[in-house]
């Protein structure tokens, strides 16, 4: 289906425990160049809050096909959490669907903490424009 796919095993890359947002990040750097990306979850023994929203919150921006694998059953309780906590209004949106209507308050609600950053980018890059919505 894609021809490049980047296959990512967290281990191999971090440590058995994903603890921190840049983790994150740094993961989500290395997908630049792919059409679509596999996350191995193998041999991961914990992954904090931290981790789990700010991985989640990637997920939903990059727009790309993004499929975990290996999910240990002890790690799905926390991307629950997070899966809830990332609610609109009682409702779950995809950041993309958000950022396709341009709501800038809801993508702000939608990403919590790194909703303002990440919406400056937005506008910086010219996704959006700084008045929409406001």
């Amino acid at each position: 289906m894609f021809d490049n796919v980047g296959r990512f095993k967290l281990v191999e890359l971090f440590t058995p425990y994903l603890g921190f947002r840049d983790q994150a990040n740094e993961l989500f750097d290395r997908f630049i160049g792919y059409d679509a990306i596999v996350v191995d979850f193998d041999g991961v023994m914990a992954v904090d809050y931290a981790f789990t929203h700010q991985f989640m919150c990637n997920e939903y921006a990059i727009m790309l096909p993004v499929k975990r694998i290996n999910v240990a059953k002890a790690l799905t309780p926390m991307f629950g959490i997070v899966d809830n906590n990332m609610k609109v209004d009682g409702e779950y949106k995809r950041i993309d669907e958000i950022k396709r209507c341009g709501d800038l308050a809801r993508i702000e609600d939608a990403l919590g903490a790194v909703g303002y950053r990440f919406v400056r980018e937005l506008v910086v890059m010219g996704v959006l424009t700084a008045h929409q919505n406001r």
